[in-house]
């Protein structure tokens, strides 16, 4: 007979972390971008809206933390990315600048479970619809954009599913895939997510 695996419980940090990285914007390279783009007043909207934090140690001077907040205003974790500040674009040379805060902090046994990035936002508009992209940076920027609709962001090509989606199963949920096709046309993001759209769809989701 087969043995289910309980489920691990995700590791929550203590919230109030999320206020020691909450400065030294002005060497933040992902808030300087935004800074050349937007207005003080949308630029601060930005940042109190998605608790944007600002690490200085690794991976250098500049990088930002994007905080996974869930629906019960619960900290997942911390996503360390290091941006270029005058294209906005991440830097990958000579490695991707990519990490955790529970791996910085060097936490021991920590599950991470990720959400939806600005999930924590879910009940601010309780009947707009949920508008979903890739990367944090979208997210951010489309606040701005096209603010009637509540911005969220999975993180990751992969991060489609009934776990990340459950806490928004009664919404409106509209998916805006990266544009990207890889180079023997096998890796297109609208197709991958179109498909995974379909399964959601089966079980009564509203994308």
């Amino acid at each position: 007979t087969q043995i289910s695996k309980k489920e691990i419980e995700p590791t929550y940090l203590d919230i109030s972390i999320i206020d020691r990285f909450s400065k030294n914007y002005r060497s933040n390279n992902f808030i300087k971008v935004l800074t050349s783009i937007f207005t003080r007043e949308q630029v601060s909207f930005i940042i109190n809206t998605y608790q944007i934090g600002t690490v200085n140690t690794w991976p250098g001077p500049g990088a930002t933390v994007f905080w996974q907040i869930d629906n019960e205003n619960r900290l997942r974790s911390g996503k360390i990315l290091l941006y270029n500040e005058t294209t906005g674009k991440r830097v990958k040379d000579p490695y991707p600048h990519i990490t955790w805060y529970h791996k910085t902090a060097k936490l021991k046994n920590f599950n991470l479970s990720q959400c939806l990035f600005g999930l924590h936002l879910i009940n601010e508009k309780p009947y707009s619809p949920i508008s979903i992209v890739e990367s944090e940076k979208t997210a951010c920027i489309m606040s701005v954009l096209l603010p009637k609709t509540t911005w969220m962001a999975t993180g990751s090509l992969s991060n489609i599913n009934d776990r990340m989606f459950d806490p928004i199963y009664h919404r409106d949920i509209i998916l805006y895939p990266d544009a990207s096709i890889s180079e023997d046309n096998t890796n297109n993001c609208f197709d991958r997510w179109s498909e995974k759209a379909e399964l959601l769809r089966r079980k009564g989701y509203s994308i």
